[in-house]
């Protein structure tokens, strides 16, 4: 990932600024292919949520998001494609995230059979 200070300078060279406050970076997906779809649901708006492992992150050294972060979005080529705001922040095991959750999510048909289904084959590659 690259520093945040190089992704929000090429932000603002596309006349994006970025708001004062704590900036973290994140990417969608572990190909580019899954990477665009993912990153097409943000903006079309189905994807409003995103789930990660705690273990890799603390393994990653990666910090937890907060409520309030800034995120950018960065496709399959650490290029910033997104800006969001983070609202929510929850750390749940694996068979308690509900259909609600699995909805806001955005991906395949909506429901909690499909989340289970991608995020388990997701999480077994990473």
């Amino acid at each position: 990932m690259p520093p945040i200070a190089v992704l929000v300078a090429k932000l603002a060279a596309a006349g994006i600024q970025v708001p004062k406050g704590p900036v973290r970076a994140d990417g969608y997906g572990d190909s580019p292919e899954l990477s665009m779809a993912l990153i097409e649901l943000i903006r079309t708006g189905p994807k409003r949520a995103g789930t990660g492992l705690l273990w890799a992150m603390e393994k990653d050294g990666d910090t937890m998001p907060r409520v309030g972060d800034l995120e950018i979005v960065v496709d399959h080529d650490f290029e910033p494609v997104l800006l969001t705001r983070i609202t929510r922040v929850e750390v749940r095991a694996f068979n308690e995230v509900g259909a609600e959750y699995a909805a806001m999510e955005g991906e395949g048909d909506g429901s909690l059979e499909c989340w289970r289904q991608g995020h388990w084959r997701f999480f077994s590659r990473e």
